[in-house]
């Protein structure tokens, strides 16, 4: 179930953002510094409801964690096959959903990438892979990988965009998001403390291990910043607690992100903004055919600020907030 505050239809935007989208240049990875800035550019033209909510979502957020646009244009005929987990061609023509990444992307902050991770793309591809282990269709939530973004990285992203340009065939995939705004409420004074004021230890993804010698020597606090707003650095495979009262106070923290998280299934059109500061978020998983129409996402990293837009930046370990 989604709430207003997190909704946006945007079919009544269609013919305007259909005229930005043909703005942008025609294949994007041939320079893709150029095409961002195209689109930054191009994103002041946005709908100005459209554009309003975007900016508000940037200055305050909402409780839900996220926005879910729904009804931006797609034409499935134009799209191709869905790729296996390579990098994307650099020749590849502007896919639409890629467009609307990123014109909405630029009203929040600054394309980033990560050098070491997803062969340093900008703008990603993500589609089922043979090598990628799942839990099981219809598995519990507790089973689930509830993750906030990378919370181990000095240049953790603010935002994470989804977009879909094809949905699984039997539209059961969906993104489940749970915020702090709902979350910390729940949990009780001294599991609050705790989770502030402890730096747990927290495993690096295998992607950046090569790049930090001791990514053990990570360690992130589970809620930081404000005390009656706070941030949220929840992974539930990565946190790796250092004693019995931690590990307990992880439980009860893990059973309340299951009880509060809300699930989106994925419509061709959709684009999902979350907030990567105050959620964390797990994807349900489904059946794979392999036969290229399976589900396909895009996804862009956003952080702000940044001095260069799309920058690819080196992994450097959080340090402590």
């Amino acid at each position: 179930m989604k709430t207003d505050e997190a909704a946006i239809d945007c079919q009544p935007y269609a013919t305007l953002l259909e005229e930005l989208r043909g703005s942008l240049p025609a294949v994007p990875r041939n320079d893709l510094q150029g095409f961002l800035i195209h689109a930054a550019t191009a994103s002041r033209r946005l709908p100005s409801q459209l554009g309003e909510r975007l900016d508000q979502f940037r200055t305050h957020s909402n409780h839900s964690g996220y926005l879910l646009l729904r009804g931006l244009p797609i034409v499935q005929t134009e799209v191709p096959e869905t790729p296996r987990a390579e990098p994307e061609p650099a020749e590849r023509p502007l896919m639409a959903a890629e467009a609307w990444l990123a014109l909405l992307g630029s009203r929040l902050g600054l394309a980033i990438g990560y050098r070491e991770s997803w062969h340093g793309s900008v703008l990603q591809d993500v589609v089922p892979s043979p090598s990628v282990p799942h839990p099981p269709v219809g598995a519990p939530l507790s089973a689930l990988r509830f993750h906030t973004d990378l919370p181990y990285h000095r240049h953790q992203p603010d935002y994470v965009m989804l977009a879909c340009s094809r949905t699984d065939p039997g539209r059961v995939a969906a993104t489940m998001v749970a915020s702090a705004r709902r979350v910390i409420p729940q949990l009780a004074e001294a599991d609050r403390r705790l989770l502030h004021d402890e730096l747990i230890p927290c495993r690096v993804d295998p992607a950046f291990r090569d790049a930090h010698s001791t990514p053990g020597d990570v360690r992130v606090r589970v809620l930081s910043g404000p005390q009656d707003d706070p941030h949220l650095a929840y992974d539930r495979e990565l946190l790796d607690p250092g004693t019995d009262a931690t590990r307990a106070v992880l439980h009860r923290l893990s059973e309340t992100v299951d009880r509060t998280a809300t699930g989106e299934h994925w419509q061709a059109g959709d684009v999902l903004i979350v907030d990567a500061r105050r959620t964390t978020y797990a994807c349900v998983p489904y059946t794979t055919t392999w036969d290229g129409r399976d589900r396909w996402l895009h996804r862009l990293f956003i952080r702000d600020p940044l001095r260069h837009t799309g920058a690819v930046v080196p992994f450097a370990p959080a340090e402590p907030r």
